[in-house]
C-alpha cells in the first residue's frame, strides 16, 4: 500500500463527521500547508490501512492540534486518545510548551477526554444541524 493511499485513508475517517471536508491529495502529502509530520501521527490498522490521523503544527514552542479523525468503527476505542497522546508527547520532546486546540464538531464526550488530557480547545467550531433528522 502506497504512503499515500495510507494518507488517503486516513483522511477518510472525517468523511462521516459534519463540518469536515475531505481534501486533495496536494493537502494530505507530508508537510502540506507547513503540518510537522515528525509530531503529527497517522494510525494504520493490521492490514496497514490509514485508520486514524492528528496532524500538528509546531511553530516554536506552540503546537496546534485539529481534531483526529478516528474510523468510525474504531470510535468506541482509545485510538482518538492515543493519537493526541502521542502527538503532544512528540511535540514536547520538540520543544512544545503551548498547545492550540482547533476542535470542529467534536461531541462533549470527546471535549471532556480532550480536557481530561490537560488540553484546553482554544477554537471550538459547533456544527449544527441544517436539516431535519
Amino acid at each position: 500500500m502506497s504512503a499515500l493511499t495510507v494518507r488517503q485513508d486516513a483522511q477518510g475517517t472525517y468523511a462521516d463527521r459534519l463540518g469536515h471536508t475531505l481534501v486533495g491529495d496536494a493537502d494530505i502529502v507530508p508537510g502540506a500547508h507547513e503540518a510537522d509530520d515528525r509530531v503529527g501521527h497517522i494510525a494504520l490498522d493490521g492490514a496497514g490501512r490509514g485508520v486514524g490521523i492528528c496532524r500538528a503544527w509546531l511553530d516554536g514552542d506552540t503546537l496546534t492540534v485539529g481534531s483526529p479523525g478516528v474510523h468510525p468503527d474504531l470510535r468506541h476505542t482509545a485510538l482518538r486518545h492515543a493519537l493526541l497522546r502521542a502527538t503532544c508527547d512528540a511535540a514536547r520532546l520538540h520543544g512544545a510548551q503551548q498547545l492550540i486546540m482547533q476542535a470542529w464538531g467534536d461531541t462533549p464526550a470527546e471535549t471532556q477526554a480532550d480536557t481530561d488530557l490537560g488540553l484546553q480547545a482554544v477554537t471550538v467550531t459547533p456544527i449544527y444541524r441544517s436539516r431535519p433528522a
